[in-house]
């Protein structure tokens, strides 16, 4: 966890956020790790914004897909049924974007943490299998995966 979190901490950096010094966000994120690590069970809820960093487009931001796209001609089953092809064609354009990103630090941490407690699980709204991709085991995927 060390090393992705060195790593995630100064790309996000809480220093810049004025919260905390390097001291005290090292001291801060070793005091974190020890009590993570002393659980037997940790969950990780993730959604869009743990994948954007990797360059996936997320659905609800200021640039984000549905401000392109309209979800009523492309996320709902009459649709699929009045125009197949747009539908598939839209859903290998997500895919290939997909295919074409990697973990980020924040996948690998939580792949990570699970060689450090019993049992460790993701569950997420992402379909981009990139959790999977880190090394995460025990993943659950709620809207499915979009390579599936």
């Amino acid at each position: 966890v060390k090393n992705h979190r060195t790593s995630f901490i100064s790309h996000h950096s809480i220093e810049k956020m004025n919260l905390f010094s390097s001291a005290d966000t090292e001291s801060a994120l070793d005091s974190l790790e020890k009590r993570i690590t002393s659980n037997s069970y940790i969950v990780f809820l993730t959604g869009a914004g743990v994948s954007a960093e990797s360059g996936v487009p997320t659905f609800r931001s200021a640039d984000g897909l549905w401000e392109k796209f309209k979800p009523e001609e492309l996320a709902n089953f009459n649709s699929f049924m009045k125009n197949p092809a747009l539908v598939q064609a839209w859903y290998r354009h997500r895919a290939e974007i997909v295919n074409n990103v990697k973990p980020n630090r924040g996948h690998m941490a939580m792949a990570d943490m699970e060689s450090k407690v019993a049992t460790c699980v993701v569950i997420t709204q992402n379909v981009d299998n990139l959790h999977q991709r880190a090394g995460s085991r025990e993943v659950i995927e709620l809207h499915g995966n979009i390579l599936r």
